[in-house]
């Protein structure tokens, strides 16, 4: 690089995730001995966004980690051949700014990963960029080497940048009340699950046994005069009571992702991936072997989650009438009609058990 010995040498880095990657970018800027203002790329690092699901603010704030390490990294090189006179960081994530400001942060995943950002670049200033001009965005667009060559905002950054620094359309101030804004926003949009419990659930989740809970179920439905009076029990019966119980299962753990798809709105991360649907306000897999000559209940089997007694009931159920068979065959059947979220966990919490008690 081309410098003026005297003239300031800014290391200006950029961050940015999405659901697909992650990645930053650097960009050295110099003065050249012309008095001209020389923009270079310096180095540049992407990932691949985790299998596990993770919301988009998280994701931006592994990315600002991202850059942190490697600017790191970059000091560490220049240290006694170069002085870097500032560093500024930029994020689109005004979430991830307000975290990055905040002196109290309860998440722990979120706190441990701003004390590293913090630690790797103390002395780094934090701004807010527009998506738009982001050049880390281009990290995981699937740009072909012949295109990032030819792309102006990848080779030498945003063209506000070879302005004096007091030109640059930035203001922290702003950018730090616009992050406040942004965080009571979220606190709006994730509410807490109703924790009144439905009282038919309290009264058969007493039971042990996945089948009594259905005859119990059947006979309340009964009792109230929604399923007709009869000397047996039907499997219609059985299966009306089934959907009865998943409905109340589902309202207590899914309540606010079935009020946004009321409204056609989107939904949490958790269920994202699966593209769920409601049938007659069940909530079920929408993106499943939609085309597969099979039944409609395995094209799109039932959401249930993991933690719940009546899935541990339900998987000792299967698991019992179907002869302790293993667990990879043990998912294959359940899939064929319900989709139960974080399904290892629920084999490495209650398989063994399960299959301990019936030995």
């Amino acid at each position: 690089m081309a410098t003026v010995r005297t003239s300031p040498i800014m290391l200006v880095s950029f961050a940015d995730a999405s659901m697909d990657g992650y990645g930053a970018v650097a960009y050295v800027r110099t003065v050249t001995e012309k008095r001209e203002i020389a923009v270079n790329l310096l180095c540049a690092k992407s990932k691949v966004s985790p299998f596990k699901i993770v919301t988009i603010p998280r994701l931006e704030l592994v990315a600002a980690l991202l850059l942190s390490r490697f600017v790191k990294h970059v000091l560490k090189i220049f240290n006694n051949k170069i002085c870097i006179s500032k560093i500024f960081a930029f994020s689109d994530s005004t979430t991830v700014l307000q975290w990055m400001n905040s002196t109290l942060l309860k998440d722990i995943f979120v706190a441990n990963r701003v004390a590293q950002i913090k630690d790797n670049i103390s002395k780094a200033e934090w701004c807010h960029i527009s998506g738009l001009t982001n050049p880390a965005d281009i990290l995981f667009r699937g740009a072909t080497p012949s295109q990032l060559m030819e792309n102006y905002l990848w080779i030498s950054g945003p063209t506000w940048m070879k302005l004096p620094v007091e030109d640059w359309p930035i203001s922290e101030k702003s950018c730090f009340e616009n992050c406040g804004q942004d965080i009571d926003s979220i606190k709006c949009i994730v509410s807490m699950e109703d924790t009144k419990t439905h009282p038919l659930y309290e009264m058969v989740m007493r039971s042990s046994s996945y089948i009594i809970i259905l005859r119990i179920t059947v006979r309340v439905l009964r009792f109230v005069k929604l399923l007709p009076v009869k000397e047996i029990i039907t499997a219609s019966d059985m299966y009306k009571a089934e959907l009865v119980l998943v409905r109340i299962v589902q309202a207590k753990y899914f309540a606010s992702d079935i009020k946004l798809l009321n409204l056609r709105k989107e939904i949490s991360n958790r269920l994202r991936k699966l593209n769920p649907f409601l049938q007659n306000g069940v909530l079920m897999v929408g993106i499943r072997l939609e085309n597969a000559p099979i039944s409609f209940a395995a094209r799109h089997p039932i959401i249930l989650p993991s933690k719940d007694p009546s899935t541990e009931k339900l998987i000792d159920y299967y698991h019992k009438i179907y002869l302790h068979t293993g667990p990879y065959l043990m998912e294959a059947i359940l899939r064929q009609i319900f989709w139960i979220l974080e399904v290892e966990t629920s084999f490495d919490n209650e398989f063994m058990h399960v299959i301990g008690v019936s030995d």
